[in-house]
């Protein structure tokens, strides 16, 4: 299995070489191998045009690089003038256009039908009339290559958001629980002191009726004249009972 899988691996890295050895000797350029092989991770492919013009930087404003990239947005199919890059270095100055190769095309069919547009530095300019650009010379014709791709801005994550009316509600029972919740708390201590308050006013109360009870039983009580009641005996003993008026007289 392990030999099998090795042939296989090895045809596979074959036909692959004779894609690529095909592609080339059928246009007889380096850049046709763009068309045959998928192109690296992490890369775009172009087509690139370098001129130089007359003037200076400061002449190429952002409204003169989008004539520029109109025109060439206008020769190829599908793709749109935003997408063209633009880039204006000082040199007298010189212009690079990257055009984009959308997935419907091939790069070298672009480049074929650009490159008449470009034969001259008189061709070129006429080409550019538009954008009031003077080509000085053709730097670079129109040629497939392949640049770094731009990273893709950074994706906000959406924040989960409640819905108007549960935001609503929310806010509603805040409003209406909150004070309730004071109310109770406020209550219920206001409830605390006042009971507080009466059992110590209930246990002070008690506790001076008690030491009044207690002088009073510490005491001793006289008995009044008239009241037949009989001194008592010395010694402490029980006084003696007194005699009934009813008994009979001896």
């Amino acid at each position: 299995m392990v030999k099998q899988a090795s042939v296989a691996e090895s045809h596979d890295r074959h036909e692959t070489q004779l894609q690529a050895l095909e592609c080339v000797s059928d246009c007889g350029e380096m850049s046709c191998t763009q068309d045959c092989l998928a192109p690296p991770a992490g890369t775009v492919e172009v087509v690139r045009t370098e001129l130089t013009a007359s003037g200076t930087v400061d002449d190429y404003d952002d409204a003169k690089k989008l004539k520029i990239a109109e025109a060439f947005a206008a020769e190829v199919d599908g793709v749109d003038a935003d997408d063209v890059g633009v880039t204006v270095v000082a040199a007298s100055v010189k212009i690079i256009v990257d055009v984009p190769v959308p997935a419907s095309a091939k790069a070298s069919d672009i480049a074929a039908a650009l490159a008449p547009k470009f034969a001259t530095a008189e061709a070129a300019s006429t080409f550019l009339a538009d954008a009031n650009v003077a080509v000085v010379s053709v730097d670079a014709p129109p040629t497939v290559t392949l640049i770094v791709a731009s990273p893709p801005p950074p994706v906000l994550q959406d924040l989960p958001t409640l819905p108007a009316a549960g935001l609503a509600i929310g806010i509603l029972v805040v409003i209406i629980v909150v004070p309730v919740i004071c109310c109770v708390v406020s209550i219920s201590v206001l409830i605390f002191c006042l009971v507080r308050s009466s059992k110590k006013k209930k246990a002070a109360d008690q506790g001076g009726g008690a030491v009044g009870a207690a002088s009073t039983d510490s005491g001793v009580a006289m008995p009044q004249k008239g009241e037949g009641a009989a001194p008592n005996p010395p010694g402490g003993g029980a006084p003696p009972k007194a005699e009934s008026q009813d008994a009979v007289r001896v």
